[in-house]
């Protein structure tokens, strides 16, 4: 999973969504691999944000960034809205909601995401990675590559 870095610090709002929708996997509020753009995925976002982003990290708890950046990943896909409009970047909701109704998770990432054992070490994984207090190890293999091979196995 590529991540943006500001002066070697790395971005947070990949992992923080990645949380937030194992969590809310987690207590099956989120039932299937389609992830809608809710209320309470925003909620939950913010939850996850101010419990693992300090408040002076210099990053807004932003969920659109994520959420459409997150395509770059093989694990995630959009899915296009009726109303779609395309554009490059998306900073709102507002725009995001207008032009996705979602993104769909790999079936096979999300049956492991169910299961409590796997859940847990994609859950410690995302937080030493990309949340620890020096901003994520580069030395350290990519989440991407762990769910993909995670992913072929299933």
């Amino acid at each position: 999973m590529s991540v943006n870095k500001n002066k070697s610090k790395t971005a947070p709002h990949k992992a923080v969504l990645l949380l937030t929708i194992i969590d809310m996997i987690e207590v099956e509020e989120i039932s299937s691999p389609f992830i809608q753009i809710t209320d309470s995925l925003i909620k939950n976002f913010r939850r996850v944000w101010n419990t693992y982003v300090p408040s002076h990290s210099g990053y807004e708890p932003r969920i659109a960034y994520p959420f459409f950046h997150l395509s770059s990943s093989p694990f995630w896909e959009l899915v296009k809205a009726p109303t779609y409009q395309g554009q490059t970047e998306y900073s709102t909701i507002k725009a995001l909601k207008r032009d996705y109704s979602g993104a769909i998770i790999d079936v096979g990432f999300f049956r492991i995401i169910k299961d409590p054992i796997s859940r847990k070490e994609i859950k410690t994984l995302l937080k030493s990675i990309y949340l620890d207090k020096t901003g994520g190890s580069s030395s350290l293999i990519s989440i991407t590559t762990i769910i993909a091979l995670i992913c072929a196995v299933a």
